[in-house]
C-alpha cells in the first residue's frame, strides 16, 4: 500500500500519492479544491445550495477563455453540455448538417467559437 502524502507545489498542497500532481488528466486536486468542492455537495445535498454564487466564476471563466483566445468576452458562451449550441450552429448552417465535409461552394464561418443563441 502506498504511503499519503501531503506536499506544496505551486503555491498549493497536494495530498496524495508520490508523483501525481494536479494535472488535465488523471492527477490530484489541490487539497483547497476538494475542500470547496465538499462545501459545494454539502450544500447541494442540504438544499441550501445559492445558485447565483456561481454567476462570478461563469463571468470570470468567460473573460478568461476570451483572453486566453483573442476574441471577445461577448462571443464566448458556456453551458453544461455542447451539443445544444452546436444544433444551433447547424441549423443556422444547415449545408453542413447533413453532410460529413463541407460543400465546396459553402462558405466556412471563420468565427473561433459558435455563434450565440438569439437572447443568450
Amino acid at each position: 500500500m502506498t504511503a499519503v502524502l501531503a506536499r506544496e507545489a505551486f503555491g498549493a498542497e497536494f495530498v496524495g500519492a508520490d508523483g501525481f500532481l494536479n494535472t488535465p488528466t488523471y492527477g490530484l486536486p489541490p487539497s483547497f479544491l476538494i475542500d470547496a468542492l465538499r462545501d459545494c455537495i454539502g450544500q447541494w445535498q442540504t438544499g441550501t445550495m445559492e445558485v447565483p454564487v456561481f454567476d462570478d466564476y461563469v463571468r470570470d471563466g468567460r473573460a478568461a477563455y476570451a483572453a486566453l483566445t483573442g476574441v471577445p468576452v461577448e462571443s464566448v458562451t458556456m453551458g453544461a453540455r455542447s451539443p445544444p449550441y452546436w444544433a444551433w450552429w447547424l441549423l443556422r448552417y444547415p449545408t453542413a448538417a447533413g453532410s460529413r465535409h463541407w460543400p465546396v461552394n459553402s462558405p466556412v464561418p471563420r468565427s473561433r467559437s459558435p455563434p450565440r443563441p438569439p437572447g443568450v
